[in-house]
């Protein structure tokens, strides 16, 4: 496997594992051995960038999209650049980045998503377009994440409150289990 191959895979299973909320195989993605830099201000500026050990950042990641009933992370137009650092081998991604997030209406479900028979149900749906920023480090022989920068470029389409309406449902305990991406 190439070197772009090998990052760009990192990237799109970082993509995958957060729509599955599939915390264990998340925290393999990232450095243990310094904190994440995890910035989305300039796409919900109310939350500043943060420099987060890897268990908090999956914390803080089930309960920003645990209370959706499904995400999907769309990436396109990968640009890799390698480079040496002090410390060894760097990557940078830039990639444009949309994002779906569904929100089912029937209120006292879990908000599991029921399968193929359920893709018709009802509810309400958010998209992001803008693009991300992600900064790795090759650590023993793999790709592993370190900084994360989402940036949103258009104004959002769809149910602007959707993510207050996601918050409310984890304040209620109403946060979504998730799903392993490798069975």
């Amino acid at each position: 496997m190439t070197t772009p191959h090998q990052i760009l895979t990192t990237v799109t299973t970082l993509a995958h594992a957060l729509d599955a909320l599939d915390l264990p195989l998340f925290t393999t993605l990232f450095t243990h051995h310094s904190p994440i830099t995890y910035d989305i201000s300039q796409h919900l500026p109310q939350y500043p960038s943060q420099d987060l050990s890897v268990s908090d950042l999956a914390s803080k990641l089930r309960l920003g999209l645990g209370g959706f009933t499904a995400t999907q992370h769309y990436l396109s137009n990968p640009l890799v650049t390698v480079r040496e650092g002090e410390g060894g081998k760097e990557a940078s991604v830039k990639a444009y980045v949309t994002v779906f997030h569904f929100l089912a209406d029937e209120e006292g479900k879990s908000g599991e998503w029921e399968g193929e028979d359920d893709v018709d149900g009802e509810g309400k749906s958010l998209t992001m377009r803008g693009s991300w920023d992600v900064d790795l480090l090759e650590e023993e022989g793999r790709w592993v994440v370190r900084k994360v920068v989402v940036r949103r470029a258009v104004p959002l389409e769809g149910e602007r409150d959707l993510y207050k309406r996601a918050e409310e449902r984890v304040s209620r305990g109403l946060v979504r289990e998730g799903t392993r991406v490798y069975a």
